[in-house]
């Protein structure tokens, strides 16, 4: 109860009294992951919290600090990943996309990378797929691609297939931004890898009748430009197939 009351406190400081909750606010912050640590039973009313906090935050125009950012990221990506209903599902997505208005995404992006590294499907999955919904509404810049690619892809090797239900959904969304260049920097990935990719890029065209078209384009593509791109099309293109004619 007490917790509650304070709780209630704070929430009537976000319109009354900004300042001594942006003077406060890594205090606050610590205060709301421990209370996540604490118990599930209220963890309802900690998201709607933290979404207030949030929310407020960006309309002041305050941007997190580093040392903000790291006393909070860490418990709510791994107990947003342990989350059982609809309503808190709501409520976690809401977090994230305030949360590149308030901190840099591109750093928002490291952190979740960092997040794959959880032993629990569930919080890799959470991951992987705000990362996808970052890239769609920021852009691929939030990425160091060269290197992030291919530290992903591992992932397609993943024991959960819904981890790599997710990979694969994030590879595709880049490719639809910046189109075979994926190849270059998947390029010394598993020719399977590759090949998981490639059939979703095909499957998600309008229909059969366009593969063709499409692997014709890549060769043409990897022709006129980079050497590395023919390795990796090559590498994953079906082989044509040679008929005899007996008379």
């Amino acid at each position: 109860k007490i917790w509650v009351s304070c709780m209630e406190d704070v929430v009537s400081w976000l319109s009354t009294n900004k300042e001594a909750v942006i003077d406060n606010l890594d205090v606050i912050l610590k205060w709301v992951t421990w209370r996540l640590c604490q118990s599930e039973s209220h963890n309802e009313r900690v998201f709607s919290f933290i979404v207030n906090l949030f929310s407020n935050l960006y309309s002041s125009n305050y941007k997190l600090s580093d040392f903000e950012w790291s006393v909070f990221i860490g418990i709510f990506v791994e107990r947003g990943g342990f989350v059982t209903t609809a309503r808190l599902r709501l409520l976690v997505i809401e977090t994230f996309k305030y949360m590149y208005k308030i901190y840099p995404a591109s750093k928002v992006a490291r952190s979740l990378l960092s997040g794959l590294n959880s032993p629990f499907p569930s919080v890799r999955s959470l991951v992987l797929s705000e990362l996808r919904s970052m890239v769609n509404q920021q852009g691929h810049g939030i990425l160091c691609l060269s290197s992030d690619l291919p530290f992903l892809s591992k992932y397609l090797n993943d024991t959960e297939p819904t981890v790599v239900t997710h990979i694969v959904n994030l590879c595709y969304t880049i490719y639809t931004l910046i189109g075979d260049e994926i190849w270059v920097y998947l390029a010394d990935t598993p020719p399977l890898s590759r090949l998981i990719i490639q059939r979703k890029i095909e499957d998600s065209q309008s229909g059969p009748k366009t593969r063709e078209p499409l692997l014709k384009r890549q060769r043409l593509n990897v022709e006129t430009s980079n050497p590395l791109k023919l390795t990796a099309v090559s590498s994953i293109a079906p082989k044509p197939t040679t008929t005899t004619t007996t008379t």
